[in-house]
């Protein structure tokens, strides 16, 4: 699936989508970790455009059906539309379940839910590589009302691995969460990133001092005016 996704096309779905912030749009990413956060890779493990050759030769001769969760309000519509076309021609056709506002989510956190792939957005609450990784792929939420863990990720090696560099200082701590993230990517990824917010912002000439925080925006409290 990480080679038969077309992740440029995903992201221009979701940039074409109004957002309440009214200013930003995704740019296509194959990484955990966007750009800005520490530790964010500089290359690719997976192409931005499909790779059906390799897809199919991974895939093999298949004809399989997988349950996708998903909201019924834009954008989430118009990305299972888009990953049903591209997961047919490598043999998954997808049978999409949608529900109201957050339902989906809940749905997703009860223990064997009879779901396959959920798709849904992600927003660090700090910039710090542990609240995307820590979080999503904790073992320990599995079957619980406030579960994250929605790929029911379980890997003894890699929780023990995960817990070690949340223990750790910068700048071991950001190498470490950045080797961590490509050998998840390449050996098995639970995940599938294809979209990260970008945030645009117009000033007058007049403007100075700007300072762009990379998690949060613009901080208006630090600009200033030139006379």
């Amino acid at each position: 699936m990480s080679y038969a996704i077309d992740r440029t096309r995903l992201a221009r779905i979701l940039s074409a989508t109004p957002r309440p912030q009214g200013n930003l749009v995704d740019k296509p990413t194959d990484s955990y970790l966007p750009a800005g956060m520490p530790g964010a890779p500089k290359g690719h493990v997976y192409p931005l455009h499909a790779d059906l050759r390799t897809a199919r030769k991974l895939a093999g001769r298949i004809d399989r059906t997988a349950v996708l969760y998903t909201c019924n309000t834009a954008p989430c519509p118009q990305i299972a539309a888009e990953l049903s076309s591209e997961l047919r021609r490598i043999g998954i056709n997808l049978r999409v379940r949608t529900f109201p506002g957050g339902i989906a989510y809940e749905q997703a956190t009860r223990l064997n839910a009879p779901y396959d792939i959920l798709a849904f957005g992600w927003e660090a609450d700090w910039l710090d590589p542990a609240t995307i990784l820590g979080t999503l792929l904790d073992p320990s939420t599995i079957g619980n009302p406030n579960n994250l863990n929605f790929a029911n990720f379980r890997d003894p090696a890699t929780s023990a691995r995960l817990a070690a560099a949340s223990r750790l200082d910068p700048p071991k701590r950001y190498r470490a969460y950045a080797h961590l993230t490509a050998e998840l990517e390449r050996r098995a990824p639970p995940l599938i990133a294809y979209g990260a917010d970008q945030s645009y912002n117009l000033f007058s000439g007049r403007i100075a001092c700007q300072h762009y925080e990379p998690l949060y925006g613009v901080d208006l409290a630090t600009h200033c005016v030139t006379r």
